[in-house]
């Protein structure tokens, strides 16, 4: 394979895990078992991105996870595209991170949370549960045979987000779109939206459009929507 080559495959993998990190809305979270010393301990997480593209969670205080970040904070997040036919051929994209607690979370950041997971707010109001994030150090993707890469989270990251003043702005503008969300079975709302694709709750689940091109103005988002049609490249 000719060093041009090497470069367009390198790209091409690295979209795809831009893709599966950014429409990833759960995944298994692995800590440092403080209840059996050097061993791996995993379990099921929700999760969505922060405005650096980072991955934020809300965990209890009683969760097996807090004590365990509370003695060493370094882990890493798995996620999985959804591939029922062929679980072996599905692309996945492990995360190997450092949490950081965030004690005074800002409003925005809490805003956001909220959209994707309206119930989380008694959890966190009246529970004692205290949200994370995480600070990538590597991502390991496989896309499949012999499709695997580490890229740093200067590649992966980059651009991932819009501001929060931005973001807001564009979702009431797309909500006040009504019939690019019309369903006949459900409400549909977007709730979140970065350069790579939409995330709408459709009743009580978090569904993506993905952009055919990533995005950077209102006017290129309104545009691949009609592009697709509304009826573009979806993960749930």
């Amino acid at each position: 394979m000719t060093p041009s080559n090497q470069q367009d495959r390198a790209n091409t993998l690295v979209q795809a895990a831009r893709r599966l990190w950014f429409g990833s809305y759960h995944g298994i979270l692995s800590t440092h078992a403080k209840a059996v010393p050097d061993y791996p301990f995993g379990s099921l997480v929700t999760m969505c991105r922060d405005y650096d593209g980072y991955a934020l969670l809300l965990l209890s205080h009683l969760a097996q996870h807090t004590q365990n970040l509370h003695d060493n904070p370094h882990c890493s997040i798995l996620t999985v595209e959804l591939n029922p036919a062929n679980i072996q051929q599905s692309a996945r994209l492990s995360c190997l991170a450092r949490a950081e607690p965030l004690k005074d979370i800002s409003t925005p950041l809490l805003r956001r949370y909220y959209r994707y997971f309206p119930d989380s707010r008694e959890y966190y109001e009246n529970l004692n549960f205290r949200f994370y994030r995480l600070i990538p150090q590597r991502f390991y993707f496989v896309g499949g045979f012999g499709a695997t890469r580490w890229f740093d989270p200067s590649r992966m990251l980059a651009n991932p987000a819009f501001s929060d003043d931005e973001e807001n702005k564009w979702l009431d503008v797309l909500k006040s779109s009504s019939q690019i969300f019309e369903s006949n079975t459900q409400t549909t709302s977007p709730i979140g939206i970065d350069p790579l694709g939409l995330d709408l709750m459709q009743g009580e689940t978090i569904s993506r459009i993905m952009f055919a091109e990533p995005v950077s103005t209102l006017e290129q988002v309104l545009e691949s929507l009609r592009q697709i049609g509304h009826g573009g490249t979806k993960n749930t």
